[in-house]
């Protein structure tokens, strides 16, 4: 039986409300072939110049492996800035030298890439010839600017296209000095307003502008200076973000048609992947078309209102949705201290455990994975481009509600759940009666890569990535850097800088681990050893030789140290070993004897001019009897040892 078909999805800021719209639309289509997704996502906008984080979240998309994969949408308008190419120049390399399967692309093609990949276009055309022919019909405007987007850039031709046709149709002239150029933010619309305002231009009877965030820094800037919206201008805005809806006034827009240039994408897809196999024709989406408010002077669209604020208000009580996990917001994840509870906790096993228990903020889904570099608490590891060839699986979650599944749950610092990174995901390969959406979530601090999260979800689950998500994501990034810091500092603290063993500290923290997991049977067995001779060869030959003689002592009583045992240097050139255990009453005499071999193995390949030797005590007890009092015994007998041993050397 052949495998599902898996569609790669490579993103950026996946909670934009454009980028949402993508998703849903890919999910839906690839719903209808039983496809699954598989989508890459870049939790950073591409215009951010913060560069280190820009390099960790990037990483995400070395981790794709096109083997597996069976096609590639990329969305490259979210990839694209006019000044930070660094996601989308990643995103050209690994395609244009490894991938070997369809690639599409969406609304821009990608630079450079030295591939002619198809790229499918959203019609803006119609959309901005809809809203001009509304300002024109419905309020009668004539003298209109045209805020438009980028010079010599496709969308901005698409937009001022249906600009001019609805113009031209009402036997209009598009006049080239009130058609301004610029890019679709914020700032663009301001600087055309500070002209009105300066007198420098005429204020016109309506401003159409080519994107929501135009019109909203235009309208927002006449009204600062005395202006009136509608009442002297009309505003309309393009994309129906939720601020347009949230703004005074609100902002008359559209909502853009992406869903039907989803579906011809994932269709010219299933051609190439699945050529004998039929086709679903694309439809316009229901959700497309005008959303008129104030800024136009119509009434306000009430439900587009209240879905924008639903997305975007912080309620700090989370009663109002009724303990509904599956729609968490904002305010639900900032009241959880969720952010705290992970900065408390005091190690790493601790911190993933607090992270599992929290990954119902993320809700709905129906897996979560965390995969983590295996160093990824090894602070002088550090990996910037790229993964490891194995990742460890730390933590695999279900809903708390799916209880069939949860048995399956695990939360794990060990290597039992170890994979080859180019499976990427094992989970991948299981089998399902349905297809699924995997969103793989780089896990970084700066541009440090720690791993990845993937979150598996129905494809038909309408809530997609959002900021709550995003948050919950940074958080666990901060908090893992966090917990790897804090462990690389009690391993300073526990460590024996010379040796790498245990101090006493350290050995205090293990006992008390060793005593909360102790049964009945166990005995503690404890070695006391002590150097022999330290100052003497530091006076004869130096400290830097005493210092080899410490570590070759450190080194012998290593390796007669067990698994379930602790391995000390208590001080200058003594050293424990303590374990807790069912051990034989030979034991104690066994360990001495070699410890002994094993230091004239030592002595033989150093081939010193002096001799490296240790006494030894040991005491096998009862776990009733207190550590303290058993090292006691132990190093009672190590003394008499060091007399006996003393008195063979004089002789």
């Amino acid at each position: 039986m052949s495998r599902r078909k898996r569609i790669g999805v490579i993103i950026a800021h996946p909670e934009v409300v454009y980028h949402r719209r993508v998703l849903d639309g890919i999910c839906k289509k690839c719903a209808e072939y039983d496809y699954d997704v598989v989508c890459f996502c870049v939790q950073i906008q591409a215009a951010s110049d913060f560069k280190r984080m820009q390099m960790g979240e990037s990483n995400i998309i070395r981790l794709m492996n096109f083997d597996r994969l069976d096609a590639v949408v990329v969305v490259t308008i979210s990839l694209r800035d006019e000044h930070q190419w660094m996601v989308e120049d990643l995103v050209c390399e690994r395609l244009s030298r490894e991938c070997r399967i369809p690639v599409v692309t969406m609304e821009l093609k990608l630079r450079g890439i030295g591939k002619n990949y198809p790229c499918l276009e959203t019609n803006d055309t119609d959309a901005i010839r809809m809203l001009t022919e509304h300002v024109l019909d419905v309020h009668h405007c004539k003298n209109i600017y045209y805020l438009a987007g980028p010079d010599n850039n496709a969308m901005t031709a698409q937009r001022l296209d249906g600009f001019t046709e609805a113009m031209t149709s009402h036997g209009l002239t598009v006049d080239p000095a009130k058609v301004f150029y610029g890019p679709f933010w914020y700032n663009f619309g301001e600087k055309v307003a500070a002209r009105i305002i300066s007198g420098e231009l005429a204020l016109p009877e309506a401003v159409v502008c080519g994107s929501d965030c135009v019109a909203i820094g235009f309208a927002n800037r006449l009204v600062s200076a005395g202006d009136r919206v509608p009442e002297d201008v009309i505003v309309t805005g393009y994309d129906a973000i939720a601020e347009a809806a949230l703004n005074t006034p609100s902002i008359t827009t559209c909502v853009p048609d992406v869903y039907r240039t989803i579906s011809d994408t994932i269709n010219l897809i299933r051609k190439t992947i699945d050529p004998d196999q039929p086709i679903i024709p694309s439809f316009p989406a229901k959700e497309s078309g005008l959303r008129l408010n104030s800024s136009c002077g119509c009434m306000d669209n009430i439900p587009f209102l209240r879905e924008s604020a639903a997305e975007s208000i912080y309620m700090a009580y989370g009663g109002y949705r009724f303990n509904n996990l599956d729609h968490v917001d904002m305010g639900n994840l900032m009241e959880s201290y969720f952010f705290e509870l992970l900065t408390a906790t005091s190690n790493p096993l601790e911190c993933l455990r607090e992270i599992y228990r929290n990954v119902e903020m993320i809700r709905p889904f129906e897996h979560y994975y965390l995969c983590l570099n295996p160093e990824w608490l090894n602070t002088g590891e550090k990996i910037e481009e790229g993964y490891p060839d194995r990742m460890h699986l730390a933590i695999h979650a279900t809903p708390v509600s799916n209880t069939d599944s949860r048995a399956d749950d695990f939360v794990t610092m060990g290597n039992e759940h170890a994979f080859d990174t180019r499976v990427m995901l094992p989970a991948l390969d299981e089998d399902r009666d349905h297809a699924s959406v995997f969103y793989f979530v780089p896990m970084h601090f700066m541009e440090t890569c720690l791993g990845y999260s993937v979150l598996q979800c129905s494809l038909e689950q309408k809530k997609k990535l959002d900021s709550v998500s995003h948050s919950w994501f940074r958080f666990v990034n901060n908090a893992l850097e966090m917990t790897r810091t804090k462990n690389q500092l009690t391993e300073y603290a526990h460590q024996d800088r010379l040796t790498g063993l245990l101090n006493r500290w350290g050995m205090e923290t293990e006992i008390r681990r060793m005593k909360a997991e102790m049964t009945k049977e166990d005995k503690w067995l404890v070695l006391v050893i002590d150097m022999d001779g330290l100052k003497r060869i530091n006076d004869q030959y130096s400290h830097a030789e005493g210092d080899i003689g410490i570590r070759t002592i450190a080194l012998a009583t290593q390796r007669i140290t067990n698994s379930n045992e602790i391995c000390v240097r208590a001080g200058g050139d003594e050293f424990f070993v303590v374990g807790m255990g069912k051990y034989e009453d030979s034991e104690a005499e066994a360990r001495i004897e070699r410890f002994h071999q094993i230091m004239d193995e030592e002595n033989a390949r150093l081939g010193k001019p002096y001799e490296i030797s240790a006494s030894i005590g040991a005491a096998l007890v009862p776990n009733s009897i207190e550590v303290n009092s058993a090292l006691e015994v132990a190093d009672a007998r190590m003394y008499r040892d060091k007399v006996v041993r003393k008195k063979m050397r004089e002789h």
